[in-house]
């Protein structure tokens, strides 16, 4: 499939929800003081070394990384506002965070470790700021206008997929806490949801479902519940928590399919792993939603 652009939502009376994680601060802290201690311990040569993000090296990674932080704490707190920003109009995933990072890579390896040290700080006393009954408000991400419970979950997938693109082809262990997989899990299905297209959509920049996409999946290596999707011209995430999923207690998520590994689920999906073996395991509505979202990444 040929790349497409990025479906954006501006200016929308659609409904995004994606509801059951725990609040972001805790995973997000854990998570990146262990990349930045992984980084610290890099040598030259690793800091150069190609990641699995094309021709990024690992310093590149960690420059967008600073940007996009400084971006969603620069914007989330326009939350409660009712002119939302539109800076992101327009976005491409595929140049526009190169050209972001592009005037800053005469950074040393020290001076990049450093800002992301700062723009950690930065994003997750932002979070710490988002109220209880402030989750379902509106704020601009490269999809348009979308809760700050997507921002969030957006933010922490990000970083956790980046930190495996830098550590995995150095041949680094990255430990697998089960709130970041749960995070990154529901998230890459949410982004299936909007990227893949939804109903009634008159400005759809490609193919979309023909019909409601609707689906319950558990993974073997998400013990703690099993995630619904369902797509119309809205876009529904929800972990459901009181069911039970594990590689021995699969079969308690009733009408649940079961494709395996959620860390093979999301590297799939944003192509750090082929799409097919794992997509084949899921209905076909929901693996046509996730390959068109596929698309943009």
């Amino acid at each position: 499939m040929t790349p497409r652009p990025l479906r954006q939502f501006y200016d929308h009376d659609r409904r995004f929800v994606l509801d059951g994680l725990d609040r972001p601060e805790a995973a997000f802290r854990r998570h990146r003081a262990r990349f930045l201690g992984a980084l610290a311990s890099l040598t030259d040569a690793e800091w150069a070394a190609t990641t699995r993000c094309d021709a990024w090296s690992a310093k590149d990674v960690v420059l967008h990384l600073v940007s996009a932080d400084g971006y969603w704490a620069l914007t989330l707190p326009g939350r409660s506002q009712a002119e939302k920003t539109t800076y992101l109009r327009g976005f491409d995933p595929t140049s526009t965070p190169d050209a972001v990072i592009a005037s800053k890579r005469e950074q040393t390896t020290t001076e990049a470790l450093a800002a992301l040290a700062q723009s950690t700080d930065q994003l997750a006393a932002a979070f710490a700021q988002i109220g209880d009954d402030e989750w379902s408000l509106l704020s601009e991400s490269p999809f348009g206008h979308v809760p700050v419970r997507v921002i969030a979950a957006h933010a922490l997938w990000d970083s956790w997929l980046h930190e495996r693109d830098v550590l995995v082809p150095l041949g680094r262990s990255v430990p697998v806490e089960i709130d970041e997989l749960l995070n990154a899990t529901a998230f890459t299905l949410f982004l299936g949801g909007a990227q893949g297209g939804v109903l009634d959509d008159a400005g759809a920049v490609g193919d979309g479902p023909d019909a409601t996409v609707v689906a319950t999946v558990a993974f073997d290596d998400l013990p703690v519940g099993a995630l619904h999707i369902r797509v119309d011209r809205d876009v529904t995430v929800r972990v459901d928590r009181d069911v039970t999923v594990g590689v021995t207690a699969a079969a308690r998520a009733d009408g649940a399919v079961r494709p395996g590994s959620a860390v093979d689920f999301v590297e799939a999906v944003a192509g750090r792993a082929p799409t097919g073996p794992v997509l084949a395991r899921l209905p076909a509505d929901l693996s046509a939603q996730l390959a068109r979202a596929s698309q943009v990444l």
